[in-house]
């Protein structure tokens, strides 16, 4: 049986779930019909090739790291994630280099470093060009992580961090086209992802974290990519959707969580974590969480907060620390829509924002942070793996004190600080899990890269000193040049001057310095920051007025207060502004200060010295010399043995879906083909065995970084050239819209071209003709029934009762007038038991009629 070609669009997908109700389970062949003379190549809609360029299991166990994958189907190249880590060490990206360039389109998951961290420098630096698809909140909280992940680093590396620019984080934002959960997006022909349909669903985990169903031509050839999931109510977030993606023909997911088993519900979780930080407070020490920028941070802070309430703890500050706090929350508050029902009846019954959050204060610096007070407090900070970021800070400031908590909430991944805490709580973890997942460990040393000044010297000092001599020199050439100018401008015979000469170098003086001025030092607020024009010396000033004859404010002093208006970060900082601001911020000013509230200092004065010294030497050898007080030196990162006095515990608030629960959703679930691409070499060999044992689905691929998985969408449907002969017998019947026929033919392959074939070339199609045995007219072939999707037994019963039967439906039978019963089997197909009678011959008439029958 062949689809028929729509006459306006060359390649019209097959009806959805058709169903053959001839005796054999299994959906109709379909194909494209491409009525010619002759037979062009067309590629295979069934070919399916999987390849993870980064992110696939191991066995070093460092944890859920960032993933990166590439799936091509038909002749469409999909990236599925392009995640980076806070190391945004660029060798891991380099796979991704080499296929940029033939990627269609991005599709990312969750709006964290994980899953879209290497889009900047993808876009930026490997130039990827394809349209990347997301939520609308996954694209703004992404774009708050990218900016507070920039920050942080080049904080830590004191200006010189150069994986990407903030320029590259908006250039790669600029090209999210945002979509909504179940919204199907299909790509038109001719252009760019042709014959492909995407739709996100709830993923759960982080607002906006979606899971992706991407079709190829219709329905049934479905790819399901579900990473990092939640199908649990939580206080933000309604649970994922993954239930309702049943039987794709292939998933892929990871196997991060399944050897994690939680003996205790979230609430629990959540009793336990907010009791441990209301005990520590109370005692007189600080609690520090490290978080993530915007993701699992709002289940945090909605928790907390409503704490705080609740217990009246006003008189402990709650404090969000990172460089896009203030944007975080502003954000929370507009996408309720995106958030659990409770909180939407919530906002629609008492007109309350969950996330106005009252005891929650949002600081941007450390700075803020000690103006808050010098008392007990809990402050969340990023990042995560506590080895960037305010987090390190406050871990260096509060570890010897054993009064303080440091509380992990995730596990993170890689060798981190945090990886490292987490592994000294372990075995404490494993004792204490049957009493409900809370952690603490003792004293604990571990090592940590610490930023200090140390003086110049050598070639880096002399490059200095010869650059800061250099600077000055050409600030005193400018300043002479501009006197000049101006003394030139003043006098009173320079117009009448008769010497041409003098007057072209008068006039080449000021365009040089005018130049200069624009380029090196213009000012709003200098009159050199126009160009001077030597005239005589009367000038009539030109007052500006408006229609109404009120003189107009001066335009200068007008933008003066636009610019402040603009950097005000008070409210909601404008984008350009924004970017401004977070590069102000990340100077040597900044991390200066936040050294003196660690404790680092100049030890031994081993800067001064060494500085006192470079000053000397170059007193005597440059005339441009000034002595500032500024001492020549950098920020290097020591590592230091940090001994951890305070308590560390850790309560499992990631939000994912435990080891049991991904077992049984898998079997619900129930793909045909199954790619796993996260998790441990044990936790992928335990999902892999169980999925195989009980027989979920039919092929279980565990590749590694960099290998190749070659599949097939297990729907039979096939490109095929039908010949003009055979296309003239074919009777055509209308289903829903879409023209259907039925067909036995002859198959004749095609020649394969010469020579070998591309990567993305497959053989031509074989050619359909008529039956060389048959003659015109004859069919020999039973006739078909089809069916637009399931037939029902309720939509049987509303037929039958319109008749005038009587129907009784209970456990999955339909009961005719007491003598007839249908029934529907495994494979869908509906069935007829009863003695032969007139009520037995109208029951089976009225059930045809749900079917077309295809001749």
């Amino acid at each position: 049986m062949v689809a028929a070609p729509d006459p306006q669009e060359e390649r019209k997908p097959a009806p959805p779930a058709l169903k053959v109700a001839d005796g054999v389970p299994k959906p109709i062949t379909t194909a494209k019909l491409t009525h010619v003379d002759a037979a062009p190549t067309v590629t295979s809609a069934t070919d399916v090739t999987f390849t993870p360029l980064y992110g696939c299991f191991d066995d070093t166990g460092r944890g859920a790291g960032p993933v990166c994958s590439l799936l091509e189907v038909g002749d469409v190249t999909i990236l599925l994630d392009c995640g980076w880590d806070i190391d945004f060490d660029e060798s891991l990206l380099a796979p991704l280099a080499s296929v940029v360039s033939r990627v269609d389109l991005v599709l990312i998951s969750h709006a964290d470093l994980e899953h879209l961290g290497g889009l900047p420098y993808a876009v930026g630096k490997l130039g990827l060009k394809a349209p990347v698809f997301a939520t609308l909140p996954t694209l703004k909280m992404g774009q708050m992580t990218v900016y507070d992940a920039h920050q942080m680093r080049s904080l830590e590396a004191n200006g010189t961090f150069k994986a990407f620019t903030l320029d590259d984080a908006d250039a790669a934002f600029e090209r999210f086209q945002p979509l909504k959960y179940s919204q199907h997006l299909r790509f038109s022909e001719g252009g760019r992802g042709a014959g492909v349909t995407i739709t996100p669903y709830a993923a759960g985990h982080i607002i906006g974290g979606s899971l992706w169903r991407i079709c190829w031509q219709t329905d049934d050839n479905d790819i399901v990519y579900a990473v990092s999931y939640n199908h649990r109510r939580e206080e933000h977030l309604n649970g994922g959707a993954v239930e309702t993606l049943s039987r794709p023909s292939i998933m892929i997911t990871d196997a991060h969580q399944v050897l994690t088993m939680q003996p205790k519900p979230p609430r629990k979780r959540a009793s336990d974590l907010t009791e441990m930080v209301t005990a520590t407070v109370r005692k007189g020490g600080n609690v520090l969480l490290p978080c993530d920028t915007a993701g699992r941070v709002l289940e945090l802070l909605l928790l907390l907060d409503h704490h705080w309430t609740r217990n009246k703890l006003g008189s402990y500050p709650l404090v969000l620390l990172h460089s896009m706090a203030f944007n975080t929350g502003e954000f929370a508050k507009s996408q309720l829509e995106w958030m659990s029902d409770a909180i939407s009846k919530q906002f629609d019954l008492q007109r309350s924002n969950p996330f106005e959050m009252r005891h929650v204060a949002m600081a941007h610096s450390l700075e803020e942070l000690q103006a808050l007070g010098t008392g007990p407090m809990v402050v969340l900070a990023t990042d995560l793996s506590l080895d960037f970021g305010f987090a390190k800070a406050l871990l260096l400031a509060w570890a010897a004190d054993p009064l303080n908590l440091v509380l992990l909430t995730q596990r993170g991944h890689g060798d981190s600080v945090a990886r490292e805490l987490l592994r000294g709580v372990t075995a404490h973890v494993r004792a204490a899990a049957a009493a409900g997942g809370v952690e603490e460990a003792p004293k604990q040393r571990i090592v940590v890269e610490v930023p200090e000044r140390v003086p110049l010297v050598g070639e880096e000092l002399t490059a200095y000193l010869e650059e800061e001599a250099r600077r000055r020199r050409q600030a005193a050439e400018d300043d002479e040049l501009r006197r000049q100018a101006e003394e030139m401008e003043r006098g009173q015979g320079l117009a009448d001057s008769d010497d041409e000469d003098d007057a072209a170098a008068a006039k080449a003086a000021v365009a040089h310095v005018n130049k200069r001025r624009r380029l090196v030092n213009a000012s709003l607020f200098s009159k050199f920051s126009k160009p001077q024009h030597l005239m005589f010396g009367f000038h009539d000033a030109m007052v500006e007025v408006d229609d109404y004859g009120v003189r107009e404010a001066e335009p200068i002093a007008w933008l003066a207060v636009s610019m402040q208006e603009r950097n005000d970060t008070s409210g909601l900082i404008h984008e350009e502004g924004q970017r401004r601001l977070l590069e102000q911020q990340a100077t040597a000013a900044h991390l200066s200060s936040a050294m003196q509230v660690v404790g680092l200092s100049d030890a031994d004065g081993a800067v001064s010295a060494a500085t006192a010294a470079a000053q000397t030497a170059l007193r005597s050898d440059s005339a441009f010399y000034e002595d500032t007080g500024v001492l020549p030196s950098k920020v290097v990162l020591q590592e230091r043995e940090l001994v951890v006095r305070a308590r560390v515990a850790y309560i499992d608030m990631e939000g994912l879906s435990d080891g049991r629960s991904v077992r049984n959703l898998l079997a619900t679930v129930g793909p045909r083909q199954l790619v796993l691409v996260g998790g441990s070499v044990k936790a992928v060999s335990a999902l892999s065995e169980d999925a195989r044992d009980r027989h979920i689905c039919s092929a279980v691929f565990t590749p590694r970084s960099g290998d190749t998985v070659r599949a097939a969408l297990d729907t039979d449907v096939f490109d095929v050239l039908v010949h003009d002969s055979l296309y003239t017998r074919l009777r055509w019947q209308s289903v829903k819209g879409y023209e259907l026929a039925q067909v036995d033919s002859a198959v004749a392959p095609q020649p394969r071209p010469s020579g070998v074939l591309g990567k993305r070339e497959r053989p031509p199609p074989p050619i359909l003709f008529p039956p060389q045995d048959r003659e015109e007219g004859e069919t020999g072939r039973p006739a078909v029934f089809v069916s637009f999707g399931d037939v029902q037994l309720t939509q049987l019963s509303t037929a039958l009762r319109k008749a005038g039967m009587t129907t009784a439906l209970a456990a999955a039978k339909l009961t005719v007038s007491g003598t007839i019963v249908v029934t529907k089997g495994a494979d869908g197909l509906l069935k007829i038991d009863g003695p032969l009678s007139d009520t037995y011959f109208a029951v089976r008439s009225i059930m045809y009629r749900q079917y077309t029958i295809v001749a």
